[in-house]
């Protein structure tokens, strides 16, 4: 009986080491979990998954107690050093992390109820990562809204034959969307990578007017001609970050424009009539534009742009003359069919300087900029009358037809744009 008993003792105290053993390895265990899901709040605070040491960084003294099958953590102190916390998302993550398990570096004797989430905002410009939060200082930087004035010099010549010039004012509006956030680039691959793509979608308007002198060395001259512009642009571009708050942006697109000098009904020093002029021309821009974050309070950038000619049409309403032509044999006048010359060929360029001022609600800016084009002889057209029925020669044989064609011509536009960015 003695040796039953002395047995029945010896497997209870064996069963109890067993337990304690086992409850301490649980505990461990636990306490492990604990340190590195700490562990993992720092870690997200650096821009790389560098790996952590604990103890380079704090220590903690807990008391781990086992209660109602539950583990409750009793924080006695944390010591910390001071560390610069480096946020890695421009998107404020209060709401996507634990505020406990994420707090900032603390010294505190309280309850973890009593800790405060950390404080994400931070000094847009001085930070040394990239965001469009940082470059565009907007609360949606991928959307921007472009209102502005323009003031600028216009100067049109058809070389050896005439010329305008004079001043023109109007509106410029400007719509800019981005689908996506372009990541920053460190490498050539970057570019091509699946998270970069064609991102940058914008549209423009802009119409001026002005009144400009007429001057031709066969025909003579006529002040105060009113003449106008319409443009209209869609642009397709790629953002690539280059730098913190640097960003380049290669573009192509499609653009329409349109310009009207009208001096029907009018007579010239000469005495030669005046008749009404259209210039169509459509074109394909191809160009890059920067932006760069000088400091909190303002950011500039450049552009660059060679446009390619792809078609145009030249509108003379010799109509407004009244009649030019008389039939030989009917002794019958007429007057001109509108006279449309296609042109196919020509080029343009373009090159400006944008200085924004950064503000809370909107942003004001003032840009320089240069606008030339440069066009060859368009294609010949007959002259004709009532709707092209009948056709005009020089000759009673009809072998010499009167052909008009839109000669050569330059044109250049140099001034300033100003307005607001919301």
């Amino acid at each position: 009986m003695k040796y039953l008993f002395n047995f029945f003792v010896a497997v209870l105290i064996l069963v109890g080491c067993v337990a304690t053993s086992s409850q301490a390895k649980t505990n461990e265990a636990e306490r492990d979990a604990i340190i590195a899901q700490k562990l993992d709040c720092f870690a997200r605070e650096y821009k790389q998954d560098t790996q952590v040491d604990w103890a380079s960084i704090c220590y903690l003294e807990d008391e781990v107690t086992q209660e109602t099958g539950a583990m409750e953590e009793a924080v006695t102190s944390v010591h910390s050093y001071e560390v610069e916390p480096i946020i890695v998302s421009t998107d404020k993550p209060q709401d996507a992390y634990d505020p406990v398990i994420d707090a900032d570096f603390y010294e505190s004797d309280d309850s973890v109820d009593d800790i405060k989430p950390v404080n994400y905002d931070y000094d847009r410009g001085q930070n040394d990562f990239w965001s469009y939060d940082n470059l565009f200082s907007r609360n949606n930087p991928l959307t921007q809204i472009e209102v502005g004035f323009q003031y600028f010099r216009f100067m049109y010549e058809e070389p050896e034959v005439m010329k305008d010039q004079g001043n023109m004012a109007g509106f410029h509006l400007g719509y800019t969307y981005r689908l996506s956030n372009n990541q920053h680039i460190e490498s050539i691959k970057d570019i091509f990578s699946d998270t970069n793509k064609v991102n940058m979608f914008k549209i423009e308007f802009s119409r001026s007017q002005g009144e400009i002198h007429y001057k031709s060395e066969g025909t003579g001259s006529m002040s105060d001609v009113e003449d106008h512009i319409l443009e209209v642009r869609g642009l397709a571009g790629y953002d690539i970050p280059v730098h913190d708050t640097t960003l380049i942006t290669p573009y192509a697109g499609f653009g329409y424009r349109y310009l009207n000098d009208d001096t029907g009904g009018r007579i010239t020093t000469t005495g030669a009539l005046g008749y009404e002029r259209e210039n169509k021309c459509y074109y394909m821009p191809v160009g890059f534009m920067t932006d760069t974050r000088i400091n909190n309070s303002w950011r500039f950038g450049f552009n660059f742009e060679y446009d390619i000619f792809l078609d145009g049409q030249q509108i003379s309403h010799l109509e407004d003359v009244g009649p030019m032509y008389t039939d030989a044999d009917s002794g019958l006048s007429y007057t001109s069919d509108p006279i449309k010359n296609e042109q196919y060929e020509g080029y343009g360029l373009r090159a400006s300087f944008k200085l924004v001022k950064l503000n809370k609600s909107f942003d004001l800016f003032l840009q320089p900029y240069v606008n030339y084009w440069e066009k060859n002889d368009s294609d010949p057209t007959q002259a004709t009358s009532q709707d092209g029925t009948i056709g005009w020669y020089y000759d009673a044989a009809h072998t010499q037809p009167i052909w008009y064609i839109e000669p050569e011509n330059k044109s250049t536009e140099y001034g300033v744009k100003a307005g607001f960015i919301f």
